[in-house]
This record gives structure tokens, C-alpha cells and sequence, in this order.
């Protein structure tokens, strides 16, 4: 294994940057790097000198140094942190001289991958340490720290060891196959594997509260032009970031905004009021306000209530699932129309002058994707498609072998079908991943990391 380099501080105007090296060469690579060198080094503990090239024995710069003797370290190797001044060029200097000292630049993920098959931490942790470095909502930094403390691998640990007990029950059974009687009942370990189905199915249940944790709730304002839809973008975010004006057709394309709500994790999607027009401009941003409208988590539907209400508002976006629309009448703030009072379809009165509904509104999303804190307070969530598709194959295999044990089946049947299930689990924490899906995780996180 080749001793690798990167800065690992993000941006560039902070006043003191960090150059990492991790591998074998790392010690000898920093007694080459730095003055006065230490002796001896002491693990752990911070050294002040310069930092030189070993090209040309010049100064670079002035700092500390420290270094974590393996396997006590992040990667399990040895690794030395330069601790320099800030800025792009200064750590950049400081790069190019542990490279020119033997290091090799490391690629994206390299540190972490190499934390990973040192046993340092599971695959799990490994992705949260990325939600954790990429999370910009309390809600998806909380979800992440979860599972680096070991939460999610603790729960797939338990599955698995319940899989592997049941795996050698039915090992057994093939072993003594020319005993008449099994050693262990069928019917029995047909029950284990369904209890340990339910325990699968559970935790897939997790994970549409998990993934819009980390990723958020993708809601959608949609309506006719001047139905208030730019004043709630605005208000929701507390800032005028969508232009409002009484000109139909203002918003030309959808805006798009991240936010943290009173821990609400949304994506906030301000599209163009749908309505028929001869302009093309206009027209692509109907087309792709309605594109947005359709695949987003959530649609809020707002109609003016100063206006007549429609008949079936769900003509007005034509959406495909009419259980992720909610209807908002708008500008309660104003007299409402008087055919308001009849509508029957269920609409929240909102204000965005007065603020009147939006706390409501906030609650029924709460209600209806179970963000509540009673509901994820203490939970388990998986956050990941790959965690969800991991499961779900697992749950397939368990139930072909619940079924295989029911029918009668020769056991090394059910034993293949156990299998893969228990790989399917094992994919989660990385037991079994295949190497092209773990190049493909760790290519995902930033070089340095």
C-alpha cells in the first residue's frame, strides 16, 4: 500500500489549512517535510517548526505537525497532519512538497475507503461520514450521525446473526439428512424466517421518513398566475428570493430552494402559474413547471380566495396522484368569494401577510410523511435507495425460503435461498459489496475525505 496526500479542509479563505498523509511512508515522508524534526516522535502529540521542500531545503511555511500511529487512526494507518497557514496557493504549496517527498496524490474517497478495509468502520458509517460533510439541514446532519455512531449497522448485525443461526440449523439438518427425523424442526425455523422477514419489512418501512430526511421533501407550489405562489416561495424562506408581481407570466422557469423549516427538511419548487398562452417562452416553462409538479413528493395546489373557486382544481395540474396534492385557498387576509363556502374539496386558508394556515400546513406535512417527533425520535431509519434495495432483495430470498422449507423442499434448496439473503444484508454494511459498487460509493465523496 503506496502512502497517499490530499488537503483535507474545505475551501480556500480559512485562516489555517490541514494536508493529510496517510500510508506506510507517512512518518518518513514528514521527517523530510519538516524542522526541527522530532526526537523521537511522540504519537498524538503536536510539534510547532517549519515546513520545507526537500527539493530545495527552502522554508514554506510555519505550523504544526502531528502524527497518529496505526492502527490508532482514522485510516488504521499512519497518518501525519500538516497543520499550515490558509489559502489555495499556501496549501496548495504545501501539497506539491509531500508529493515531491513521495506521496501520491490520493483519489476521491481514498482516505475513508482505506478507513473501510482497515475495519475501522463499517459501510454505513462510511456514507454517513459523507451525509455528515454534505448536509446542509439539521435534519440530514441528526439522520447521519445516527448511523456513525453505529446505529443502522447495529441493526443489520442483528439480522444477520439471527440469518447465520438459522443458516446452520438448516446446515445441520443436510449433515444428518440420512437420520430419518431432522434435528431441527422445520416448521420452527419456517417461523424464525418469518420473524426475521418482519424485522426486514419494518425497516423498509423506515425509508421514505429516511430518505426525506436526508434528502428532503421535494414540494411543489403550483396554480393559476397571481395565486400567491412566488409570496409563500418567499415567505417559506424568509427571504425574496422569487419575484412577485401582479403581471401574470412573471415566473418564467421554476425556482428551486433547499431549507430547513422548523426542522422540516423540504425542497422548495416555486413553478410558472399554469394557465394557456401563445408565448414559447412561457409555454416551455408550463411544460416544465407541470414536469415538476408531477414528480415532485408533494404538490400544494394554491387557488386565489378572492376568486371563484374551480369546480375540480385537480384539472388545473392534471396530477397523476391526487393523495400527494393538498389544496391551499390563498389570501385569506381579503374578502374570500362568496362560492368559497360551498367548495368540497378540503383547502387550507393561508396568508402570507398575515401567516395564517402556514403552521397548520407545516403540521399536516409533518402528519403525513411521518416527520413527527414522536415518530422518528429514537428510530432507525435507513436513508439510502442502495440500503432499501439491499433489503428488499433480502426479504425475497427469505420468503423463497420459508416457502421452499413449507413445500417440503430439499433443504440445500432452502440453504442457497438463505444465502442470498444473508449476502443481500451483508451488502448493507459491506460485507459482501461488490468491488464496482464500492468504487462507485467512495468515488462519490470529495478528494481529501
Amino acid at each position: 500500500m503506496d502512502t497517499i496526500t490530499a488537503i483535507t479542509t474545505m475551501g480556500a479563505t480559512g485562516g489555517v489549512g490541514m494536508v493529510r498523509l496517510s500510508g506506510p511512508d507517512a512518518l518518513s515522508i514528514a521527517s523530510s517535510l519538516f524542522r526541527p524534526v522530532p526526537t523521537p516522535w511522540i504519537p498524538r502529540k503536536m510539534y510547532f517548526g517549519q515546513f520545507i521542500s526537500s527539493r530545495t531545503g527552502h522554508s514554506l511555511d510555519s505550523g504544526l505537525i502531528v502524527w497518529m500511529k496505526n492502527p490508532a487512526s482514522f485510516t488504521g494507518e499512519d497518518v501525519i497532519e500538516l497543520h499550515c497557514h490558509g489559502g489555495e496557493l499556501n496549501q496548495n504549496r504545501i501539497l506539491q512538497a509531500t508529493i515531491e517527498a513521495g506521496a501520491r496524490l490520493a483519489e476521491k474517497g481514498e482516505f475513508t475507503r482505506r478507513a473501510f478495509l482497515n475495519d475501522k468502520l463499517d459501510l454505513t458509517q462510511a456514507e454517513a461520514l459523507m451525509d455528515v460533510v454534505t448536509a446542509d439541514t439539521q435534519s440530514a446532519l441528526d439522520a447521519a450521525h445516527s448511523h456513525m455512531q453505529g446505529a443502522l449497522q447495529d441493526e443489520v448485525e442483528t439480522i444477520r446473526t439471527e440469518l447465520l443461526q438459522i443458516i446452520s440449523h438448516v446446515e445441520v439438518n443436510i449433515d444428518f439428512l440420512q437420520e430419518d427425523v431432522p434435528l431441527f424442526d422445520p416448521e420452527e425455523l419456517a417461523k424464525r424466517m418469518d420473524v426475521a422477514r418482519e424485522n426486514i419489512h419494518e425497516l423498509l418501512g423506515t425509508y421514505e421518513q429516511g430518505r426525506v430526511l436526508r434528502d428532503g421533501l421535494t414540494v411543489a407550489l403550483a396554480g393559476a398566475p397571481n395565486a400567491g405562489k412566488s409570496s409563500l416561495f418567499n415567505a417559506l424562506l424568509k427571504e425574496q428570493r422569487a419575484i412577485v408581481t401582479d403581471i401574470p407570466g412573471t415566473t418564467r422557469d421554476y425556482l428551486e430552494e433547499k431549507l430547513d423549516l422548523e426542522n422540516l427538511p423540504l425542497v422548495l419548487i416555486d413553478t410558472e402559474g399554469v394557465r394557456e398562452t401563445e408565448d414559447p417562452v412561457e409555454r416551455e416553462g408550463v411544460s416544465r413547471s407541470h414536469e415538476r409538479i408531477h414528480t415532485a413528493d408533494l404538490t400544494l395546489l394554491l387557488l386565489d380566495g378572492s376568486e371563484m373557486p374551480p369546480e375540480d382544481p385537480a384539472e388545473l395540474i392534471n396530477h397523476p396522484d391526487p393523495s400527494r396534492v393538498i389544496v391551499l385557498k390563498t389570501k385569506s387576509d381579503v374578502p374570500s368569494h362568496e362560492n368559497w363556502a360551498d367548495v368540497p374539496y378540503l383547502s387550507f386558508p393561508t396568508s402570507t401577510i398575515t401567516g395564517e394556515g402556514i403552521p397548520e400546513l407545516l403540521d399536516e406535512i409533518r402528519m403525513r410523511y411521518g416527520l413527527t417527533e414522536e415518530r422518528i425520535s429514537g428510530k432507525t431509519l435507513i436513508t439510502r435507495a442502495r440500503h432499501f434495495g439491499a433489503l428488499e432483495r433480502a426479504q425475497v430470498a427469505l420468503s423463497s425460503s420459508s416457502e421452499a422449507l413449507r413445500g417440503q423442499m430439499p433443504f440445500e434448496i432452502v440453504a442457497g435461498e438463505l444465502q442470498l439473503a444473508l449476502e443481500a444484508v451483508g451488502d448493507i454494511v459491506g460485507l459482501t459489496t461488490p468491488e464496482d459498487i464500492l468504487h462507485h460509493i467512495f468515488g462519490e465523496f470529495c478528494i481529501g475525505k
